[in-house]
Parts: C-alpha cells; sequence; structure tokens
C-alpha cells in the first residue's frame, strides 16, 4: 500500500492549511503584489503610457541631489571607458576638458598599453582557475563547484559543497586557497540592495580577475597545447554608448536610499515609498489616496529618468472600439 502523506502542507504566515506562504492568494495575511492590484482594478488587459515632467517638478527638493549625484554617476564611467577604448568621450561634463586633452596628447603617447582595441566579451568564465588546478575535472563539474561553494563563499552567502562531486580534503583546502584571494575584496555581503546602494564597493574583485586574465594571456605562448583555453577577457566599465542612458528606477533602487535594509513588499506599501520621494501633482493627484482610490489609471511603481527629465508609468483600462452602427456611407457623401 502506498503511505499516505502524514503532515498537511501548513502555511508559515498565518499557521493554517492549504498553503505554504503569506504569497497565496488563499492567506488572510496575503498582499496583493503590482500585477494583481492592478488587474483587479483595470482588469488583465490594460494598457500602459508615460507621462513625462522634469526634474525639478518630478522629485521632491530633497531627493533631487540624490537623483543627479548617486543615480547618475555612471555618465563619468561610461567617458572613462570610451577613453580607455580610444573612442571620443561624447558627454561634454563628465570628463575635465584638461583630462582629455592630457590623456590622448600625453598620457597616451608615453603609456600606449593603456588603449585597448580588443572587443571584450560580456560575462567572464567562472570556474577558469578551478579547472587549471583540476585539470582532469570535468567543465560541467567545475561549474557546479564554483557555483554552489566558490561564488556563494565570495559573496558572503550559503556556500555547500555539492554532494554528487567526489572531493578530497586536499582538493577543497585548493579551493578555498583560490576563494581567499577574491573574499578579502569584497567586504559586505552581496545582495540587490548592498549593489544597487553603493556598486563601487564591488569593483575591486572585477579589478582583480581582470588583472589574473590578463597575465594569463601576456604568459601564454603560441602552439602552446599543455595549457586550458584562455579565460574571456571582459570590460568592467559600462559599455561605451553615444546615445543618452535612461535609467530603470523600480523599487529595489529607490529602497536602498528610502529604507536602507528594507525591501517593501505589495503595491501600495511600495507606492508609498515612490511617493515619499516624486511629485505628483503635476499629474493630477493631490495626495497619496488619489493614487490608490483611482479607478481609471493607476501608478506601475516605475519611472526612467535621464537625469533631466522623469518618465512616470502608468496603467489604464484598455477603451472599447467605438462601432458605428446603422450608416452606409456613398460616395458622394465625401467631398
Amino acid at each position: 500500500m502506498k503511505r499516505e502523506a502524514s503532515q498537511a502542507v501548513k502555511c508559515i504566515s498565518c499557521k493554517e492549511e492549504g498553503h505554504t506562504s503569506s504569497r497565496s492568494p488563499d492567506c488572510p495575511n496575503h498582499t496583493q503584489s503590482k500585477q494583481e492590484f492592478i488587474s483587479s482594478v483595470l482588469g488583465s488587459d490594460s494598457t500602459t503610457f508615460t507621462r513625462k515632467l522634469p526634474v525639478s517638478r518630478a522629485v521632491l527638493p530633497e531627493y533631487q541631489e540624490w537623483l543627479s549625484s548617486r543615480v547618475f554617476t555612471q555618465q563619468f564611467w561610461y567617458s572613462i571607458g570610451q577613453l580607455v577604448t580610444g573612442k571620443k568621450v561624447t558627454h561634454k561634463t563628465a570628463v575635465n576638458d584638461s583630462i582629455k586633452t592630457f590623456f590622448f596628447e600625453d598620457f597616451k603617447e608615453e603609456h600606449p598599453a593603456i588603449v585597448t582595441s580588443k572587443n571584450f566579451t560580456k560575462g567572464y568564465s567562472q570556474p577558469y582557475k578551478i579547472q587549471n588546478v583540476f585539470v582532469n575535472m570535468k567543465k560541467a563539474d567545475a561549474e557546479e563547484v564554483a557555483e554552489s561553494y566558490c561564488y556563494q563563499k565570495i559573496c558572503k552567502g550559503e556556500p555547500e559543497w555539492p554532494e554528487k562531486i567526489e572531493l578530497s580534503s586536499l582538493d577543497k583546502s585548493k579551493i578555498e586557497t583560490l576563494c581567499n584571494c577574491f573574499e578579502k575584496l569584497v567586504k559586505e555581503k552581496v545582495t540587490l540592495l548592498s549593489l544597487a546602494a553603493n556598486p563601487a564597493n564591488f569593483a575591486r574583485p572585477l579589478w582583480y580577475m581582470l588583472s589574473v586574465y590578463e597575465q594569463e594571456h601576456a604568459e601564454h605562448a603560441p602552439y602552446d597545447v599543455r595549457r586550458l583555453p584562455l579565460p574571456r577577457r571582459f570590460f568592467p566599465f559600462p559599455t561605451p554608448s553615444t546615445r543618452w542612458q535612461f535609467i530603470t528606477i523600480s523599487i529595489n533602487v529607490l529602497n536602498p536610499f528610502v529604507l536602507p535594509g528594507t525591501v517593501q513588499t505589495g503595491y501600495l506599501n511600495q507606492l508609498k515609498q515612490f511617493y515619499r520621494v516624486f511629485s505628483f501633482i503635476k499629474l493630477g493627484f493631490e495626495s497619496l489616496n488619489d493614487l490608490k482610490t483611482s479607478q481609471e489609471i493607476l501608478f506601475k511603481n516605475l519611472v526612467r529618468s535621464n537625469g533631466f527629465t522623469v518618465d512616470f508609468i502608468f496603467s489604464r483600462k484598455r477603451k472599447n472600439n467605438v462601432v458605428i452602427d446603422g450608416h452606409e456611407l456613398k460616395l458622394e457623401d465625401f467631398t
């Protein structure tokens, strides 16, 4: 006879049976997500549209400095990326003219290796160093060790040795040594909140990896079959672009600055955070209650900005196509 389940599923929030957590709509403590809330008010076929305002009118005064200094500092890094790849700096104010002149006329001439013309590929091969130490290890095993143990250890997560891969104490010790080189460069746990709050804190491990990879390429001899394929180099700066960049500001970007360390869940809770930073008066909403109770238009808790203007993303009910019946048009009706 088949054994029946001895325990019923019980919710960790309300302690009732039939569901596992408050994410289930059956839970009394369920908080509606953004999509659930918008669908319940506007229907499942709502449409999206954008309203644009200048930063001075869209952002409350106490947060305007935050938007320009914290969110848009990446414009400087785009310009630096253009310098080291030999491209013309397209941003007029991110880098001083004297720096551009010095770089192109003096520094680059004295140190030509500073400019790279190589095409960097996106991403990098995480288990490369493991495979260099354990040449006979399968690539899939090296990737699993890198993901389950090395990545978690370096990022201050919960590292676990893969159960299906046999590793001796000596093997684990060697892998530990590799991880320690990176781990000391990461000062705090890597999460969406910590990355959004200050991405520069996590730049050092990238530079370290790039220096190791560059050394591998420099020491590589032609026709050297004893080595594994060289690791893919990567570009630590954002990819330079001639287009002016728009930044999407979601609750994950907003949260570290409004309530650091607190993740807001549920549509209404997240709406309150946006209302603390952005002004909706010019958009026809005099209060937070107007935003909550509108039955025709709802804010999607999402904005985009280029540093000068702010695009507010809204949803509204889809309009029904109006069909005119009982009218037969003839040629003479058109003039």
